[in-house]
């Protein structure tokens, strides 16, 4: 396998009124495996626009017209829902711009955190949490050292 991420000749657009805004047009790019990638551009070029595309992250109000996204040698953009929710488990994660949009600041990040490795299937993680210093009481705000 040359390459673990290929993003082939990618388009994305947004339906607004009276039509569509070109977001992301025709982007190519490939990532080997261990290589470490940023995509780095002006405000609203489309940076984050790819990634949610990749991610299958994108509101409704958006269109891929053309393009291809393989990720391990599987269709990212012909998935369905179960297909999907499996290739965030395993594969790929984002990290979003703004934490602030990601993190809920009502709930603590250990909290947060283990709900996240709750849902995957990596469910062993849950148990070394202690390691971490995450426990019942640490998660309702207090702190888990006497």
């Amino acid at each position: 396998m040359d390459s673990i991420l290929t993003i082939k000749e990618l388009s994305v657009w947004y339906k607004v009124f009276g039509g569509y805004l070109r977001v992301v047009d025709s982007i190519n790019l490939n990532v080997a495996p261990g290589e470490k990638v940023g995509l780095i551009g002006e405000t609203g070029c489309g940076k984050t626009t790819t990634m949610k595309a990749v991610m299958r992250l994108l509101p409704n109000n958006a269109y891929i017209p053309q393009g291809k996204v393989v990720f391990k040698e599987m269709d990212i953009l012909n998935m369905n829902r179960r297909g999907v929710k499996s290739y965030r488990n395993e594969g790929i994660a984002m990290i979003f711009q703004d934490p602030t949009a990601s993190l809920n600041q009502v709930f603590t990040i250990g909290t947060q955190i283990s709900a996240v490795i709750s849902s995957s299937k990596q469910n062993d993680f849950i148990k070394k949490r202690n390691l971490w210093g995450i426990n019942k009481h640490s998660e309702k705000g207090g702190s888990s050292r006497p």
